[in-house]
């Protein structure tokens, strides 16, 4: 008498307690009825009611809006997609145990690993789930009780945000960004797979007189038994499927078939029949509803699955009426080669994909699909064809040889991908292709395509064929180079920005010229690949920064000198406007920033040394001149007589930027001391003053982006509780054995280090800083203590979190400082502040082996290295939790990294497991 769903409910059932053998015979027992074959269609009806009852309660009760459980995008959209398929898929594949499991995130998986949900579900789905059971979790302990809802109010939505990681003043704000980010992916994966559809196999009148929807070239083309096959393949398409975006079952039901029978199983927008024509060649035929960009898609997914098209046409007719309104069909024949004859689950699965995507095109989803086949590609290309010597590439315009269409001649060297570049161009360019012609003789291709602008049209205007010329040219280059971006994806979607933006300028002419060049955009690929925040703050709103730089691509390869630095900042300067000398410092900082920042990407001085050498000196340059101009503002307002000798003063770095050692988005940490006037010990005008100075030198010191060059002071005595510049007897007075800094504030000093102010009054606060750090022994119980309160709070549990976490960078960073406070005080050559050089010098002392040399130095720059490339990626200083190796953004920070995801993920595990056990042995001895 159970209702389906109330069976459908048992797939989530085991046995705790009890009589555990009982228990099992009544699982063994209910599996059969749980995951017997069952009509999709209804199945899907019946769930899809279930979840419309459950939506129409809440909005009976006003409670549609954030609600976890039962609601829109709600736990529950991801569970009855998930137990949907696994009632589908488990009865064909009964050796696939966790088919059947009643966990959601390994039944998610294993409908993965069958091809049951696309990657892109299985991204959206597993971590919407984890978001939104987290949520639901973290509200159930906030209320001790069991809540689906979040609460309305901000002030109860402020610490809910808080606890679940969110920081700052806009904390609700960001995590109500995530959740309805979440919210809305789960939904619309949950409305492909329950969304009305056409009745399988469903044919379409017009589809049957299809040769007569063609053009005349058409029949020209193919023979009877072609046209017969391309019958054939369109009557196989569903009614409804040219307006939708592909069908539930699209990802289910066609596991088994053979080609071009899932379109008819799933009501799906393609067709696709392929013939071995003898050793790796294949004949593949392409009917399916047209899409903007569907040509880019279909030679691009060709590629993915090992296809290279030697020759073929492509044909656009329709409209057909019954299918969509306008929608219009594609006909594709292609001679491939790279197929194995008896590979036929490639063309399977080749089907199944380009019905997804073409499916995304229809439905609005155009920069999403073609980002998602551009990581495809890309991974699929060899790392070495990215490096390869860009070829010439002729295109030439005819509007005298078609009535309807301009028509292109394309002659080029044949590469790998070539027509999936070139479509992919066009596509870019705003460029619909109607009719395509490809041949290809020995090694080069000879294409015609016969395209018209979005509305039908030729193209006749002659600046819109001369930007087409162009752009077509720089787009299948720069498509070319995608696999050497750390980011494919978003290396494409921030081009085809770049590019719009670009042909929108007056001057776009003049500087296009620049990006002609093979290694400017050989380093644009990569640059664009790298960081959203690099795109967002230098590369698309400065232009003004991006252009000088690509015009000088061959001087990065050098490091700039620190002279050079000085004297051109002074010269910017000097030659500033009254009022203008802040944004003078500040642009040259970026400019230089930026530059720094992309000869480490294009892999010029690509050492952690190196790269943290060059960031310290620019920043030094410009502490030291903007200290210079606020001394200047601090001492005219304060009314002194220039004859009058001021306390002496110094502006010390802390942390990474004492150490020399600054990596992509730390933060400069900094403490300004100061002393006695040579005629009286300092009083409160002298602290009033430089707490000025201090006032107005932040207020010089601009940061674009939180955690890029940003000035934090928070290791000032007190914290942010105490004042902003410290007299040398308050600093003597709190760091000393008996005051109230904490022992790893005192440790801390081991980094301070001098870099702006009075050089005599700089030597005698190192003096003091070594008798405060150096005479006192370490404190490990303290030391200790402190990270166990970091692992608590700043370190997720089952993450790894590159700085935090156990063997992360602070683990390498407080034995290395422990060591040199312990033995420090016998050897002044250990009291550096660079950790690099403390290691080198503890071991020059015999205080550590070189094998623990060895693993610290390797470790150490592992991590900051890890942490660089984190940050770039993300555009983010404060998030360094290391995603799951399993995940597609491991990936992303590995082609960052610049290794394979599988030797990261083992370096990883490698430096981390060494630093506790080093620890251990080390202190403790």
């Amino acid at each position: 008498h159970a209702r389906p769903t109330e069976l459908q409910a048992l797939i989530k059932a085991r046995t705790i307690a009890g009589d555990l053998g009982l228990g099992a015979e009544l699982l063994e027992r209910a599996r059969p009825l749980v995951f017997a074959a069952a009509d999709p269609q209804t199945l899907r009806e019946q769930i899809r009611a279930l979840k419309e009852r459950m939506e129409l309660e809440l909005k009976r009760r006003g409670r549609e809006w954030g609600e976890l459980k039962a609601g829109v995008g709600s736990i529950r959209d991801v569970e009855f997609v998930t137990q949907y398929l696994q009632r589908l898929t488990a009865p064909g594949q009964p050796e696939v145990a966790e088919l059947r499991s009643p966990n959601t995130l390994v039944a998610l998986h294993a409908l993965a690993e069958v091809s049951a949900i696309d990657e892109r579900e299985h991204r959206t789905l597993v971590p919407g789930y984890v978001f939104l059971r987290t949520v639901e979790h973290h509200l159930q302990l906030a209320w001790n009780r069991q809540v689906h809802a979040l609460p309305r109010e901000s002030e109860q939505l402020a610490p809910l945000a808080r606890r679940l990681g969110f920081e700052g003043g806009d904390a609700v704000a960001r995590f109500l960004d995530r959740y309805h980010e979440h919210r809305d992916e789960v939904r619309a994966v949950y409305r492909r797979h329950f969304e009305s559809l056409p009745p399988a196999g469903a044919r379409v009148p017009e589809l049957e007189a299809m040769p007569a929807q063609m053009p005349a070239s058409y029949l020209e083309t193919f023979d009877a038994a072609a046209i017969a096959r391309h019958r054939e393949l369109a009557a196989r398409l569903g009614v409804g499927s040219a307006a939708n975006a592909g069908g539930a079952a699209a990802s289910v039901g066609a596991a088994a078939a053979n080609v071009g029978s899932a379109a008819a199983a799933a009501g799906a927008s393609v067709a696709v029949a392929a013939e071995p024509l003898g050793g790796r060649r294949h004949r593949i035929d392409i009917v399916g509803y047209d899409a903007v960009g569907g040509l880019s898609v279909i030679c691009g997914l060709l590629y993915v699955f090992g296809m290279n098209i030697v020759d073929g046409q492509v044909f656009t007719g329709g409209p057909i009426g019954a299918a969509g309104a306008g929608t219009r069909l594609i006909i594709d024949h292609f001679t491939v080669d790279g197929s194995e004859p008896e590979e036929r689950t490639v063309f399977e699965r080749f089907e199944r994909d380009l019905d997804r995507l073409l499916g995304r095109l229809r439905a609005g989803e155009w920069a999403a699909a073609q980002a998602e086949l551009a990581q495809r590609v890309a991974l699929g290309i060899p790392a070495t064809a990215a490096s390869e010597l860009l070829l010439p590439i002729d295109v030439r315009v005819d509007n005298q040889r078609s009535i309807e269409h301009t028509v292109l001649e394309i002659e080029g060297q044949d590469t790998l991908g070539f027509l999936y570049e070139l479509s992919n161009a066009l596509t870019l360019s705003g460029v619909h292709i109607e009719r395509v012609d490809v041949r290809t003789v020995g090694r080069r291709v000879r294409d015609t395509l016969f395209v018209t602008d979005p509305h039908g049209r030729k193209l006749v205007d002659p600046r819109r064929l001369h930007q087409l010329r162009v752009t077509v040219a720089l787009t299948k280059h720069f498509t070319h180079l995608l696999p050497g971006s750390p980011n494919p994806e978003q290396a494409l979607l921030h081009f085809r920005q770049f590019l719009s933006d670009l042909l929108g300028r007056p001057d776009w002419e003049a500087e296009i010229a620049n990006l002609e060049q093979p290694e400017v955009l050989a380093g644009l690929a990569r640059l664009l690949g790298v960081s959203d925040f690099l795109w967002q703050d230098f590369l698309r709103m400065q232009h003004a920064t991006l252009f000088p730089v690509l015009q000088e691509v061959e001087t990065l390869r050098d490091p700039r000198a620190r002279a050079d630095l000085e004297a051109e900042l002074q010269e910017r300067l000097d030659e500033a406007l009254p009022g203008t000398r802040t944004r003078a410092l500040n642009a040259f900082k970026d400019r230089e920033m930026f530059r720094i920042d992309m000869r480490k990407i294009l892999g010029h001085g690509h050492t952690f040394d190196q790269f943290s050498r060059e960031l310290t000196e620019l920043a030094e340059v410009v502490f030291e001149a903007a200290l210079g101009l606020a001394w200047e503002e601090t001492r005219s307002h304060a009314g002194e007589e220039p004859a009058i000798e001021p306390p002496p003063f110094v502006l010390c770095a802390l942390g990474k930027f004492g150490g020399r050692e600054l990596g992509f988005a730390s933060d400069l940490e900094v403490m300004l001391l100061y002393g006695d006037r040579p005629d009286r010990p300092a009083g409160p005008e002298s602290g009033e003053l430089f707490v000025r100075l201090v006032s107005r030198l932040l207020r010089r010191i601009e940061s674009r982006k939180q955690g890029i060059f940003e000035v934090d002071l928070r290791l000032r005595p007190y914290g942010s509780g105490g004042p902003l510049a410290v007299s040398l007897a308050a600093f003597q007075k709190y760091y000393a054995a008996g005051g109230d800094a904490w022992p790893y504030e005192r440790q801390s000093l081991v980094k301070l280090r001098p870099v702006a102010g009075d050089s005599r009054f700089a030597a005698e606060v190192v003096a003091l800083r070594d008798r405060l750090v150096y005479d006192t022994p370490p404190d490990l119980a303290a030391l200790r203590a402190l990270r166990e309160r970091q692992l608590r709070h700043l370190v997720t549990a089952g993450t790894f979190h590159a700085k935090y976490s156990r063997g992360g960078l602070v683990d390498v960073e407080y034995l290395v400082q422990t060591l040199q406070q312990r033995h420090g005080a016998a050897d002044p050559k250990i009291r550096t502040t660079n950790t690099l050089a403390a290691i080198g010098s503890l071991h020059d002392a015999r205080l550590i082996d070189a094998r623990d040399y060895d693993h610290l130095v390797g470790a150490y720059r592992f991590l900051r290295l890890l942490i660089d490339a984190m940050r770039m990626v993300r555009g983010n200083a404060k998030d360094l939790t290391v995603p799951a190796a399993t995940t597609e953004e491991f990936g992303f920070l590995a082609r960052r990294y610049g290794t394979p995801a599988d030797e990261l993920r083992a370096a990883l595990e490698r430096h981390t497991a060494s630093i506790p056990r080093l620890e251990a042995r080390l202190l403790d001895e």
